[in-house]
């Protein structure tokens, strides 16, 4: 019952997380610049909702995992494009890459280590939590 509560509220923390990003990452495109275009086009092909379960399933390991771990660009961003803009957009799109998982699996991990204690408290204060074996 606990994990169903822990759940809810954590499932709630990551709306509300949703919700106030939307706006934030959207940034306009220049053509001309690749960094910029990659670092958007990273950001966007991360899956928030893979890095947030991580952060929350993983509340320390999570966080520092997606640093580790640097996603390549597909290949098709990359035909025929010379060597320059290459080394350029694959550094850009990991750098974007890694700055939305890690704010994810942080966001994950926060809402991890809120949605305990407030879990424990509904289920005290809703009567889940009592643990007497019988009337009296």
């Amino acid at each position: 019952m606990i994990f169903k509560s822990v759940f809810v509220t954590s499932m709630c923390w990551l709306a509300i997380f949703i919700a106030l990003t939307q706006g934030v990452t959207a940034q306009s495109l220049r053509a001309d610049d690749p960094c910029i275009n990659a670092e958007a086009y990273g950001a966007r092909e991360t899956s928030s909702c893979l890095w947030f379960g991580v952060g929350f399933c993983l509340p320390l390991v999570g966080p520092v995992t997606s640093y580790i771990i640097k996603p390549d660009p597909p290949a098709s961003a990359l035909v025929g494009k010379g060597s320059a803009y290459v080394d350029i957009y694959v550094d850009c799109y990991k750098s974007g890459a890694v700055s939305s998982q890690s704010k994810w699996a942080w966001i994950g991990t926060c809402s991890c280590i809120v949605s305990i204690p407030v879990a424990l408290v509904l289920s005290c204060v809703t009567g889940i939590g009592n643990l007497s074996m019988g009337p009296g």
